[in-house]
């Protein structure tokens, strides 16, 4: 994956987080469990639930903006958009998650979420960041 030379990048578990320099702006990768025959676009849609049962009530705003299947590399992604404010201490937050089972490693029942958050009054400045990131992340074996 293609990262702007000035991201940090935080590493635990089956998640790693991206930070711009600025603070500004976040890229989660997560590695969730995947049952072989749970289909695509139903954990997908179990992402967007569990985002309703954790935003849906309790924050401040929450909208899902859009839900869609796409390809890239030839997988079969889906990319959901939302705005979400938890507390009125926090800003609005601009998340794009792309979300997709694992390629090369079938036998390991993993999906990834991509998970891209800026603020809302910074999300001109990384939209071009975001484009690259995500257009460049890749599985590959180890």
């Amino acid at each position: 994956m293609e990262v702007p030379g000035n991201w940090r990048s935080v590493r635990g578990g089956k998640q790693t987080e991206l930070r711009s320099s600025d603070g500004r702006a976040t890229l989660l990768i997560s590695v969730k469990d995947y049952p072989e025959e749970l289909p695509p676009p139903q954990f997908a849609e179990e992402h967007r639930a569990a985002l309703i049962d954790k935003y849906g009530f309790d924050a401040v705003f929450f909208n899902l903006l859009g839900f869609e299947g796409v390809f890239l590399d030839a997988n079969q992604w889906f990319r959901l958009t939302w705005r979400v404010q938890e507390n009125m201490d926090s800003c609005v937050l601009n998340v794009t998650d792309l979300i997709s089972r694992s390629r090369n490693f079938p036998s390991w029942d993993n999906g990834y979420i991509l998970s891209f958050r800026v603020c809302d009054e910074h999300l001109q400045a990384h939209l071009r960041e975001r484009k690259q990131i995500l257009d460049s992340f890749r599985e590959s074996a180890p």
